[in-house]
């Protein structure tokens, strides 16, 4: 049994002409296989920031962001290439701003979840001391952002929470 499913492979190279047809779809399969769950594994994530964004009655944009937001500016952007899944929110004198974007280009590109309020005295609270949460002050601006990495769904809505939690004025 184990040498007909080894000739059903054919040979790795291609000795004979058209040997190497069976392999060739294998790895094609397995090519569409993880391109499908890509594609599904974000429209998940879509889905899940609709989701919050709905619930915290937050205004979805997509990928967009305010022009208010100085991207061009922010070190969490630096290199950035694309937005995607952009929500944006305010509390009487407070702006957020979160969005996942792709940092980098080639094989050095990876995501980042960037989120960022005006008007936050203190920032995030405990968040910003997160072990790979890094926190960037930009004018009146205060953006959080994870290390390399989407943050989950979770922490987005843990800084959310945070954002609308009650500041203290200073006297």
């Amino acid at each position: 049994m184990a040498t007909s499913t080894l000739a059903w492979l054919g040979p790795v190279s291609s000795a004979r002409p058209g040997g190497s047809t069976p392999f060739l779809y294998i790895v094609g399969t397995l090519l569409t296989c993880y391109l499908v769950w890509h594609a599904l594994r974000e429209r998940e994530r879509t889905k899940q920031i609709r989701e919050l964004s709905a619930r915290r009655s937050l205004t979805y944009l997509g990928s967009a962001v305010p022009k208010s937001f100085p991207s061009h500016r922010a070190k969490a952007f630096q290199w950035g290439s694309s937005i995607r899944r952009a929500f944006v929110g305010n509390s009487g004198s407070k702006d957020l701003v979160a969005f996942d974007c792709t940092i980098g280009y080639g094989r050095g590109r990876r995501p980042r979840t960037v989120i960022a309020a005006r008007g936050q005295s203190g920032g995030f609270g405990w968040a910003r001391f997160g072990p790979d949460l890094l926190t960037e002050e930009l004018g009146e601006w205060t953006i959080v952002y994870g290390s390399n990495r989407l943050m989950s769904v979770e922490e987005i809505e843990a800084l959310v929470t945070a954002f609308n939690a009650p500041t203290r004025s200073a006297s």
